[in-house]
C-alpha cells in the first residue's frame, strides 16, 4: 500500500512537472490543475505558489467565491509550515487580498471579514510591519463602520491618517481621509468630515490610484 501512495505521489509531480514544461500557457490559464497535482505530490511550495496564481487569477476575473477558495488553500498550507517571519509576511499578503472577495461574498459586516482582518492585524503588530498594516486597518474599520460601531471606526480612521502621513504616499491619503470621513458624516461631526472628503477629492483621480484603492476596497473614494 506504500509502494502504491509512493507511486501517485511520483506520477502527480511528474504531471505537473511536465506541464510546467511543456505546457506554459496551461500552467497560466489553469494554474489551479498545476496545484492540484503538486498538492496531491507533497510539494507545498510548488502547490502553494500555483495557488496562489490561482487565486490573483481569480481576483482579476472577479471570480470571488473561487478566489476565496483559493486563497484559503493557501492560509491552510502555510499553517503546516514553520513558524518565520517570511510565512507571517506571506499570510498577511494573502489575507489582505482575501479580504475584498470576502466582503463581496459574505458581506462587509461579516464575522469572516473580521475575523480575516483581525488576524493579519495581530501579525502586522507581531512583526511591526507598518507598511501592510494599512490595508489591513482599512479592512477592519469597513467592518466597524458597517457594524455601526461609529466612534471604533473613527478611532481606525485616524490611525488610517496617521499611517498615510508617514508613508507619504497618495494613494494613502486618499484611501485614510475617504475612510475617516464616512464615519464623521454619521456621527454628525459634519465639519471634520467635510474636511477629509475635501482632501480626497483635492487629489486628482489617475487609473493607478483607483487600481491601488481598488486592492482593499470595491468602493471608488472619488
Amino acid at each position: 500500500q506504500s509502494l502504491v501512495k509512493k507511486k501517485r505521489l511520483g506520477f502527480h509531480r511528474r504531471i505537473a512537472e511536465v506541464m510546467e514544461a511543456d505546457f506554459p500557457s496551461m500552467c497560466e490559464a489553469e494554474p489551479e490543475i498545476v496545484a492540484h497535482h503538486f498538492l496531491e505530490a507533497k510539494e507545498i511550495e510548488s502547490a502553494m505558489s500555483y495557488f496562489e496564481r490561482a487565486g490573483d487569477r481569480s481576483l482579476h476575473r472577479y471570480a470571488y467565491a473561487e478566489a476565496i477558495n483559493q486563497l484559503m488553500t493557501v492560509i491552510e498550507l502555510l499553517e503546516g509550515l514553520p513558524e518565520s517571519d517570511e510565512r507571517i509576511h506571506h499570510e498577511i499578503q494573502i489575507r489582505t487580498r482575501l479580504g475584498v472577495p470576502l466582503q463581496s461574498i459574505k458581506g462587509y459586516g461579516a464575522p469572516e471579514v473580521r475575523a480575516n482582518y483581525g488576524r493579519a492585524h495581530e501579525l502586522c503588530q507581531q512583526l511591526g510591519s507598518r507598511h501592510e498594516l494599512f490595508p489591513v486597518v482599512y479592512g477592519l474599520l469597513r467592518y466597524y463602520m458597517l457594524q455601526a460601531q461609529y466612534t471604533k471606526a473613527c478611532d481606525l480612521g485616524e490611525e488610517l491618517v496617521r499611517l498615510a502621513s508617514q508613508a507619504v504616499d497618495p494613494g494613502f491619503t486618499v484611501a485614510a481621509s475617504r475612510a475617516l470621513g464616512s464615519p464623521l458624516v454619521y456621527l454628525g461631526r459634519h465639519a471634520e468630515a467635510r474636511k477629509h472628503l475635501e482632501t480626497v477629492l483635492s487629489v486628482p483621480p489617475t487609473p493607478e490610484l483607483r487600481a491601488q484603492s481598488y486592492a482593499y476596497d470595491v468602493v471608488d473614494p472619488w
